[in-house]
């Protein structure tokens, strides 16, 4: 990995993905395996009995994988397959899933295991929570890259809300690629409401290597810079809100807060050097960035002691 700076590492802690995501842009890692802020890993154990015979089933389950095959920035999250084998229950090869939200593993720890490569995986009963939201995106957009010879890859949206103890569906997308994409690519996929009025509480986004519940050893799914836009547009999960527009910039960054409270600005490259500073803003700012190199740079903004940072691109 590459050494960067203080300085780098607290921008970068900030980044919450063109300010909507936690870490939407996978600069921030755990570990090779955890990009903060997504889940793409659970433990699994559980004994059944087949002609009377004990048989363990131990599933530690790990799909991401850091990379520096990036859209932009320095890393991206790489998606794999998980594949097993289950003493007489043959192979099954799990696909490569990240989320939000968390691991419901019910279906695993109640259904019928008997024949595993039979039982259905469907990932969509698998998922639960997600990050704090409240209000009803209308679109999530993602770059991608993806490889496999017979899969078809998935990104789920999901925005729900507890209504007396009850979980309700506000809002759903889904968007399935069944062809290889071999450069980075943006894909979009549209929200649509299913509760007029209502305002979710939270927020699950979902990829997904492959929709089969044995997909192929060889399926791999890049994922960077993931947005979330809103009718009030970007919108961030944590009701701090501003836009950083245009991305790519050639002449100019123009900032733009929603709020009417004074903020500060930085713009840093990628080896953490501050190259321009402004205090006590109000509403729009314009950073003259021709003058600066090609390349990505990041731009934090502090309000109200919350600090939150967006990777832009100048070209």
């Amino acid at each position: 990995m590459k050494k960067i700076s203080i300085l780098l590492l607290f921008v970068s802690a900030c980044i919450l993905g063109f300010a909507q995501i936690p870490n939407a842009g996978f600069e921030m890692w755990t570990s090779d395996t955890q990009a903060d802020g997504w889940n793409s890993s659970f433990s699994f154990n559980r004994t059944i009995e087949i002609g009377y015979f004990p048989i363990p089933i131990e599933i530690e389950y790990s799909a991401a994988e850091q990379t520096t095959d990036a859209h932009s920035g320095s890393y991206a999250m790489k998606l794999v397959p998980y594949p097993t084998n289950i003493m007489m229950l043959g192979d099954i090869t799990i696909p490569g899933i990240c989320q939000l939200g968390g691991f419901d593993l019910s279906s695993l720890e109640n259904g019928d295991l008997s024949d595993l490569a039979e039982f259905d995986f469907d990932f969509t009963n698998l998922m639960y929570g997600g990050a704090p939201c409240h209000e009803t995106p209308l679109k999530v957009k993602a770059w991608l890259k993806y490889f496999s010879d017979e899969d078809t890859c998935t990104i789920l949206v999901l925005a729900t809300r507890r209504n007396n103890n009850i979980l309700e569906i506000v809002a759903r997308g889904e968007l399935k690629i069944g062809e290889t994409v071999t450069n980075y690519t943006q894909f979009e996929v549209p929200v649509e409401t299913l509760i007029e009025g209502a305002v979710p509480d939270s927020i699950n986004i979902v990829f997904a290597g492959a929709s089969s519940r044995n997909c192929s050893e060889i399926t791999e799914l890049f994922v960077d810079d993931v947005t979330l836009e809103t009718a009030a547009g970007i919108y961030d999960l944590n009701n701090f809100l501003f836009s950083v527009s245009p991305n790519p910039a050639t002449d100019k960054v123009t900032l733009k807060s929603i709020s009417t409270e004074a903020y500060d600005a930085c713009l840093y490259d990628m080896n953490g050097r501050l190259m321009w500073q402004g205090t006590h803003l109000h509403d729009r700012t314009d950073i003259d960035v021709s003058v600066y190199a090609k390349g990505t740079y990041v731009v934090t903004i502090t309000q109200n002691g919350k600090v939150r940072s967006e990777k832009v691109m100048i070209q």
